[in-house]
């Protein structure tokens, strides 16, 4: 179990041009590699920015980021020279990840990972053929071009070729983007299904629910900085509309049965909307 460190991380976009952009401004944030930690805060508050230096593909201008034994920071020396380590270590999966399939066959792309880390072929297909399993890819459509898919199945399949490479954090932007409320829940459960075998999940989302049902902490982002960090129940006790965000469902739906002079007596116990249901249900008795 590794430790994951951002410390005092700032980062600008076009530093050295009029259309400077600070997006980090001193990140500060602590968590281990297997837990199951979001990110949150209104559009352009950092999150992407955040998530894009775990693995390497942004350098701290000012701080550093450590994973386990590996550091990001702008210092070449005690940056970890070969950031492939940590791009094996730490599996990013961007938003609309399916447009990035490219290969003639669905096994193939999904192949291409482990290949590119210097597998063997054969490795490299056990290994794929164990990722597309993972997320439930039916073998039918291993030989077909991916580009044949539906949007679900494409996505599944580009999931699969960052499984590939074995990575011991899964960092999820905005996964669940443009799927309906069904698919949506079907690509949680799979997170939550990998998270279960060991691997550590880190998700950017702008769904409140989705963050109660299935984060064990909350990141609240806020004009480049970690507003908040806490457990879900922690984070959304708070008023937070001030870092422009929404409670989840049942929050809203608990404060304002309380505004309508309902006790709901152990609220904080209450976790679905059944408990919602029995808390109501005893209320009323």
């Amino acid at each position: 179990m590794a430790e994951i460190t951002y410390s005092g991380v700032y980062f600008a976009y076009d530093p050295k041009s009029p259309f400077r952009s600070d997006a980090l401004k001193g990140v500060d944030l602590h968590f281990f590699s297997t837990d199951f930690v979001a990110l949150v805060g209104h559009t352009g508050s950092g999150k992407s920015t955040i998530i894009e230096h775990l693995n390497g593909l942004l350098v701290p201008q000012k701080g550093e980021v450590r994973v386990g034994g590996y550091i990001n920071c702008a210092d070449k020396k005690k940056r970890t020279r070969k950031l492939m380590g940590l791009r094996q270590h730490v599996g990013l999966v961007f938003q609309f990840s399916e447009n990035q399939l490219f290969e003639d066959t669905v096994l193939k792309d999904v192949m291409f990972g482990p290949r590119n880390f210097g597998v063997c072929a054969e490795e490299a297909r056990k290994k794929a053929l164990d990722a597309l399993e993972k997320v439930g890819l039916p073998d039918t459509l291993y030989e077909r071009s991916p580009f044949e898919l539906s949007g679900g199945q494409k996505r599944r399949a580009a999931i699969a070729g960052v499984l590939a490479t074995g990575p011991s954090v899964l960092v999820l932007d905005e996964p669940t983007s443009g799927l309906d409320p069904e698919g949506a829940k079907e690509m949680m459960d799979l997170f939550a299904d990998i998270h279960k075998k060991g691997t550590g999940i880190v998700l950017v989302t702008h769904d409140m629910d989705i963050v109660l049902g299935y984060a064990e902490k909350v990141a609240v982002i806020d004009d480049g900085k970690v507003a908040r960090f806490g457990t879900p129940r922690e984070i959304f006790a708070e008023d937070l509309s001030r870092y422009g965000l929404e409670k989840p469902l049942l929050f809203q739906a608990i404060d304002l049965l309380r505004a309508h002079g309902y006790a709901l007596k152990d609220a904080d116990r209450i976790a679905d909307i059944d408990g919602l249901a029995l808390a109501i249900k005893e209320e009323t008795r």
